[in-house]
């Protein structure tokens, strides 16, 4: 520790020179009740100052009573190097500086132990697990605690007290040095620090302290004119370097440690900064703020939150999004962040029920997105003044502009009692679109879904009604017309049902593979006709034939005693007609040879010429017999 003595004077002057720096050395205060750190979680928290200007609410710990935790309020002594180094604000514990009177450093004393939860004693009752929960434990740097040793006894004689190895905790307690450090405790900084409710009523120890809310004596974690003595801070003010025996039990705990400033997205004013009015609905405006009790929004990288499909009609924006955490205060949070990083507007637009879905804000008068002026949503746990928040990262929202719909059908098809009857609205803009009825009546029957018009008419008449097509951006309305026909009648004066004039029996039909035939009936009083077909798996309609005559074409052997008939149908009944069966030889039917021209005349020529050759033979040989 020689090294260390030889050091300590340069230490010295240096913390005095950083006490004469300006307080320019960090960015402007925007003045805001929330303030963006900077870069989001970039380690740079610009309205926090240190030497106790500023406080910071963090983490919970018993203060009423020894049964109820409260959040728990710290002084910054520092803000530099991406760190918040904080010291308690009122002493919090009441606890043995070592449980034994023996030499002891700062390296092995019990108060280290149970400050970190070091040693298996205190592996389920230490201060760092009760204090803080595991993410604000997380954003707790790992310093590098250096342990001079106390010189007080006899300055510059090299009569000192070893203050033993330097150590790497977590949470620890202030040194002599730190009470000498003009940036921690500037000129008529009070070093005093008062008991809380429970720390008057003995604390751990049930040890016999002054009454809340007085000033009582803390621990340093130097060592005091011998190792079986430790440092504390007297009542009164001022340091006692000759130290209390370290197994004294009336001297309370005032613990400190390093904050992460990589770790926060936010800070905002400990009382109403995230709770103003309208906050808790949508964007509301933050207003100024020159207190100095701030809380902070953790930055919490196990969530996985994202935003898409932004877009924006009017002041809305609606989006979707993802990876949301559910639970108990979990909320969907957006701000809109002006081109100097200043949060202009905060607010929790969605409690969350669902990790995923999609949601919509409105924009506040006067606010156009583009250029300096961003939108950021993201997944928050806001608990509430004083009490740390958890966030996702920010992610940004850049919507497209929304056109609102214009409905381009002007027309509809009439349709028929009866028949099946469909027809699809059509209109532009942005999708998704809604269709609604704005006023009027669709035809019984149709119904409207989505964006068809669809279903079977039931009634005849002509229907007038208005149809709604809607998005984000507006909406527009179109008038229409379907006129439903009914089913006509052939007048019948005798209204009798139809009859079968022919054929009036079963036929059997010759074809050709290959060929086409046509079957017919005729029939009296006749409406509507329709064809069915037997192909060994019973009689089915046959699409399209709904004529007095059916033709059959491209026949084939599989079409072989394949059965028809034809059912025909008026107002007034329903007659059927003989069947038809159709016969397709397996060897096609001989066809007689085609006559090359008219060969008949000659042919008669031909044989009257020898009938009239043979009839004067014969008369020449009779005239021969006869002389």
């Amino acid at each position: 520790m020689s090294m260390m003595r030889k050091i300590l004077p340069l230490l010295l002057t240096a913390c005095l020179l950083t006490a004469m720096l300006p307080a320019a050395a960090l960015a402007a205060d925007t003045g805001r009740a929330i303030q963006l750190v900077s870069g989001g979680g970039g380690g740079n928290a610009d309205n926090l100052s240190g030497g106790q200007a500023d406080n910071v609410w963090f983490g919970n710990y018993y203060q009423r009573n020894d049964s109820t935790k409260d959040p728990v309020k710290w002084r910054v002594l520092s803000n530099a190097g991406g760190q918040l180094f904080l010291l308690a604000d009122q002493n919090l514990e009441v606890f043995q500086y070592h449980t034994e009177r023996e030499n002891v450093t700062w390296e092995t004393c019990t108060m280290r132990s149970w400050l970190n939860g070091y040693d298996a004693a205190y592996t389920d009752d230490n201060f760092l697990d009760a204090a803080f929960s595991d993410r604000e434990q997380a954003a707790i740097a790992v310093t590098n605690v250096i342990n001079y040793d106390n010189e007080e006894y006899d300055p510059g004689s090299g009569n000192f007290t070893d203050g033993g190895n330097d150590t790497t905790d977590r949470v620890f307690l202030l040194s002599i040095m730190d009470l000498y450090n003009r940036v921690y405790f500037p000129p008529k900084t009070s070093d005093l620090s008062t008991n809380t409710v429970y720390v008057a009523d003995g604390g751990k120890l049930r040890s016999y302290m002054n009454p809340a809310g007085e000033a009582d004596r803390w621990w340093l974690r130097s060592p005091g004119f011998t190792q079986k003595e430790a440092a504390f801070m007297e009542d009164l003010g001022g340091s006692v370097p000759e130290g209390n025996p370290v197994d004294n039990r009336n001297t309370a705990v005032r613990p400190a440690f390093n904050l992460n400033l990589s770790s926060v997205l936010f800070t905002s004013a400990a009382d109403g900064g995230k709770s103003a009015s309208g906050m808790d609905s949508g964007l509301a405006a933050v207003s100024s703020y020159s207190g100095k009790d701030w809380k902070l929004t953790l930055l919490d990288s196990t969530r996985a939150f994202a935003a898409s499909d932004a877009m924006q009609g009017g002041n809305t924006v609606t989006f979707s999004y993802s990876g949301a955490q559910t639970g108990t205060n979990e909320y969907l949070s957006a701000v809109i962040v002006t081109g100097d990083d200043t949060i202009a507007y905060y607010g929790r637009i969605l409690q969350l029920s669902r990790a995923s879905g999609t949601a919509s804000l409105t924009l506040p008068d006067g606010v156009t997105l583009g250029g300096a002026t961003k939108l950021y949503v993201f997944n928050e746990q806001c608990n509430g003044d004083k009490r740390t928040d958890y966030a996702s990262a920010l992610c940004q929202v850049t919507p497209e502009t929304l056109q609102a719909p214009s409905v381009i059908i002007t027309a509809l098809p009439d349709g028929k009692v009866g028949e099946a009857y469909s027809r699809t609205l059509a209109a532009t803009g942005s999708v998704p679109i809604t269709w609604s009825l704005a006023s009027g009546s669709l035809p019984a029957g149709l119904t409207l879904s989505g964006d068809t018009i669809s279903g079977t008419p039931t009634a005849a008449g002509t229907y007038t009604f208005t149809v709604k097509a809607s998005n984000a951006a507006g909406s527009d309305s179109q008038e229409l017309s379907i006129v439903i026909a009914s089913v006509p009648v052939d007048p019948d004066p005798d209204k009798q049902p139809p009859v079968i004039i022919a054929p009036t029996a079963d036929e059997k039909i010759t074809a050709e593979a290959g060929g086409t035939v046509t079957l017919s009936v005729s029939a009296r009083n006749a409406r509507f006709y329709q064809w069915y077909v037997n192909d060994g798996s019973g009689f089915k309609a046959i699409p399209g034939a709904t004529d007095a005559d059916c033709t059959l074409s491209d026949l084939t052997a599989q079409h072989d005693g394949y059965r028809y008939y034809c059912v025909v149908t008026n107002a007034y009944g329903t007659v059927t007609s003989p069947v038809f069966t159709l016969d397709i030889p397996s060897t096609p039917v001989p066809a007689t040879p085609p006559r090359t021209g008219d060969s008949t005349p000659l042919a008669l020529y031909a044989l009257l010429a020898l009938l009239a050759l043979a009839t004067l033979t014969a008369l020449t040989t009779a005239r021969r017999r006869h002389g």
